[in-house]
């Protein structure tokens, strides 16, 4: 399991650079990379509805221009070794429930780090001499890239044994009436989502917070039932 979860941070941290620093193929959508992170675990139905779920949430949130929101892409590589772990012992669609619960989360973590990165490449570009601004560009580029790499990769890494490490401790604890209500989070995290998409005037924090709303309210409906 280790290894699958250093060989999902890896492709998941070179497929998140697509989301700002390179290339720009949209692979860093949720709803492609969950998958693909899903196929290195065998559970690709997995990923998708992993992906499919954080895809939702932000589908009306997208970084454009010097708009960053919190990042879904940060998200769906921590999120989706969880949910495939959680797989492998209870439903599928309770791991997703549960891998969303302990996950989402992380979106302030990843955009914390891009902002980081952002500021720090700042500091790279030292232009004092113009006739070797060529050669500057080419190297502090360069440079810039290997570094958010390498800091994706660790924080990727990090945060996925950890939550992992966190939910095969907790899942042998989970009463029947909580699993039963996990089962829902996906289908409640895909209703806001689409309701996202009409929404005016209202920020993603309301979303986040109309998710966490409405997990409760379902935790309670199947504990008193």
């Amino acid at each position: 399991m280790i290894f699958r979860v250093v060989a999902s941070s890896i492709i998941s941290s070179i497929l998140w650079m697509d989301r700002a620093y390179v290339f720009q193929f949209m692979v860093s959508r949720p709803i492609i990379m969950a998958p693909i992170l899903g196929l290195v675990f065998g559970e690709v139905q997995t990923g998708l509805l992993t992906g499919a779920c954080l895809e939702l949430l932000w589908l009306n949130s997208p970084p454009v221009g010097s708009f960053l929101p919190e990042d879904e892409s940060f998200c769906a590589a921590v999120a989706t070794p969880v949910a495939c772990y959680a797989a492998s012992t209870m439903d599928v669609n309770a791991a997703v429930g549960l891998s969303l619960v302990l996950s989402i989360p992380s979106v302030f973590i990843g955009r914390a780090i891009d902002t980081y990165q952002r500021k720090a490449n700042e500091s790279l570009m030292d232009m004092q001499k113009s006739e070797e601004l060529d050669r500057l560009i080419g190297r502090n580029l360069a440079k810039a890239l290997l570094f958010t790499l390498i800091r994706i990769f660790l924080a990727i890494l990090v945060l996925s044994l950890t939550v992992v490490a966190l939910v095969h401790f907790i899942i042998p604890h989970i009463p029947g009436d909580m699993n039963s209500a996990l089962k829902c989070i996906p289908y409640l995290s895909i209703t806001i989502g689409l309701a996202s998409l009409v929404r005016t005037g209202r920020s993603l924090k309301m979303d986040i917070m109309s998710f966490l709303m409405g997990l409760l309210t379902v935790v309670v409906l199947e504990w008193i039932w």
